[in-house]
């Protein structure tokens, strides 16, 4: 714990006691230990400067993902986002920096990938369009027969539309 520790040093000293020689007991109620954790001005700093890494890599990045169009190479653009992300977040201590390029490269595996290539294919016209979700009938007089049972946006998701736009 000596890494977290020299972060939050204030915080060790709130948490625990000393019990005996390299042993400590619990200065507070187990209940009170999130509110203690989060109401901590060491903590609230290291937060803010984590903010700060993410905001500041959004800031950097915004330009180019804005400017998707149809000469945009996809695996240049992850690499310049993975690049800007591994810059901003190696001055975050605590933070493995590449465990954040894992959780950007996951998700432009799982999501943004697709999204991307839409976008390079279709423009951003794309996030107005919809596909029906069809399933099949399984019983009555229309058995087998197709039925449209919702939609799904083909960029951004039917519930999202809603929420924002008919809440």
């Amino acid at each position: 714990m000596k890494k977290y520790w020299n972060v939050f040093g204030n915080l060790k000293s709130t948490l625990f006691t000393p019990l005996r020689d390299r042993f400590y007991q619990s200065a507070i109620n187990k209940d009170e230990v999130r509110h203690t954790v989060y109401s901590d001005v060491q903590f609230s700093r290291y937060t803010n400067k984590v903010d700060k890494s993410f905001e500041n890599w959004q800031n950097r990045v915004n330009d180019s993902l804005y400017g998707i169009n149809r000469k945009t190479k996809a695996q240049k653009l992850i690499f310049d986002l993975a690049e800007v992300i591994l810059e901003e977040f190696k001055k975050v201590t605590l933070i493995d920096k590449y465990d954040v390029y894992q959780v950007l490269l996951a998700h432009w595996q799982d999501v943004m990938a697709d999204d991307v290539f839409i976008i390079i294919q279709d423009g951003y016209k794309a996030a107005r369009e919809w596909e029906n979700i069809i399933e099949i009938i399984e019983s009555g007089k229309k058995k087998g027969k197709e039925k449209i049972t919702g939609r799904e946006g083909k960029l951004i998701p039917h519930d999202i539309i809603i929420e924002e736009f008919f809440s």
